[in-house]
């Protein structure tokens, strides 16, 4: 039985800004994709998600999820793999030290673009892990463990996209 869960119905428009920044005829490789919201009613030339978290509800957007730890991302993939790598409220949930490979690595898999969207106000995210009410219950992953910035992103050549209450950063690669 597949458990329908009603945060994935949604019509978030606050997403817009951000999925601007993925063009709609890329493959698309969403790391730690989580839910997939963002990708909620849109559908990329090619869409895979990989998360470390097994849900346990339909993700159609995608063509693939995989169940499977980022931190590793580049045994499971070639460099140049994709056209586009997204994070989506995903760096926050690493150590800095893990947070800075991960950029890395979505660099050396995207051909064009690297985006990633994260928190600039530290919580701890206790709630979303420890209340059954959200899809991330007891998912000891989704526990934030750095907090960066778009001065973090700025700095390794990313373009800042301004997005209130977050870092929203943009690398188009040459």
């Amino acid at each position: 039985m597949i458990l329908m869960v009603p945060y994935r119905i949604q019509d978030n428009k606050g997403y817009a800004p951000i999925m601007a920044l993925v063009p709609i005829d890329a493959t698309v490789l969403d790391l730690a994709c989580g839910c997939g919201n963002p990708f909620k009613g849109i559908k990329p030339k090619l869409l895979v998600g990989v998360d470390v978290f097994r849900k346990n509800f339909p993700m159609p957007e995608y063509d693939v999820v995989l169940n499977y730890d980022v931190r590793k991302i580049t045994d499971l993939f070639y460099e140049k793999s994709f056209d586009v790598v997204t994070a989506f409220d995903a760096i926050e949930h690493f150590t800095r030290e893990e947070g800075a490979k991960l950029i890395e690595d979505a660099e050396r898999l995207a051909r064009n673009k690297v985006v990633f969207f994260t928190p600039i106000k530290w919580t701890e995210n206790k709630e979303a892990v420890e209340n059954p009410k959200y899809w991330s219950y007891g998912n000891s992953f989704n526990y934030h463990k750095s907090l960066w910035s778009g001065k973090d992103f700025y700095d390794r050549g990313y373009r800042i996209v301004p997005f209130q209450g977050y870092a929203l950063a943009e690398k188009v690669l040459k």
